[in-house]
């Protein structure tokens, strides 16, 4: 988990470093006090769908929908967990005038960070009969998925912060000939940022969620319970 906070601190840090906003000069604007950033994590409660049956579950496994998915690895999955992640930012911009040519002076003055996932569903196979041994032992696995993208929102909620305010400093103010033209920069900076960000923790969510479903733990499932996940996917396969 520390390896993966330090590669998303160097890809914030590359990004708002990379941006054309970061090269404007500030010289000869007024000071502007620092940002401030607000990061709200979503951490919604699951919800337990028993209605789809395996074949049903294969099929959305293997839909082009598999992003939402914890993991799609197995190719006959008793039980999914899917969620959408979220990561909406709003920001305001402060302005100001410069007294030595009248050039607009421009930088971020708060930003809002939500971020998370939601619509959380936890997928339970149909043919498993609610509160039997293998009912639990499908929803205990799943769970774990569950708690995985709870520890990641939990721990970048922490960091993101900091993390935020260290990139706004790199933008820095903006000196330009107009408020449009700023408010442009800025922008297309943080809406490319935020998209790459986005992108950048589905990867780590899927790093951290296929540790889960190894070769181990589905062995481990299929013995079970006296074997009776193992029948059950062999009668679905039919």
């Amino acid at each position: 988990m520390i390896l993966t906070y330090f590669h998303l601190l160097f890809f914030l840090f590359f990004v708002f470093l990379a941006s054309p906003v970061s090269a404007e000069q500030s010289y000869g604007c007024p000071p502007f006090e620092e940002a401030k950033v607000v990061v709200r994590p979503l951490l919604n409660t699951p919800k337990i769908d028993t209605s789809q049956r395996l074949t049903a579950l294969r099929a959305m496994a293997s839909s082009k929908d598999q992003a939402r998915f914890s993991s799609t690895s197995h190719e006959t999955p008793v039980g999914l967990t899917a969620a959408n992640l979220k990561f909406d930012s709003s920001y305001q911009i402060v302005t100001k005038i410069s007294p030595r040519d009248h050039k607009v002076c421009t930088q971020i003055g708060s930003f809002n960070l939500t971020f998370g996932f939601e619509d959380t569903t936890v997928y339970i196979a149909h043919e498993l009969p609610y509160g039997s041994c293998s009912y639990k032992t499908v929803l205990e696995h799943e769970f774990q998925h569950v708690q995985t993208d709870r520890n990641l929102v939990r721990l970048y909620a922490q960091k993101f912060p900091a993390l935020l305010k260290k990139a706004i400093r790199e933008i820095g103010v903006l000196r330009v000939s107009s408020a449009p033209l700023a408010e442009s920069m800025i922008r297309d900076t943080v809406s490319r940022y935020m998209h790459d960000l986005s992108k950048n923790l589905s990867t780590v969510r899927e790093k951290q969620q296929l540790k889960i479903d190894t070769k181990e733990e589905y062995a481990r499932l299929s013995k079970s319970c006296n074997g009776r996940l193992s029948k059950i996917i062999a009668r679905a396969s039919r």
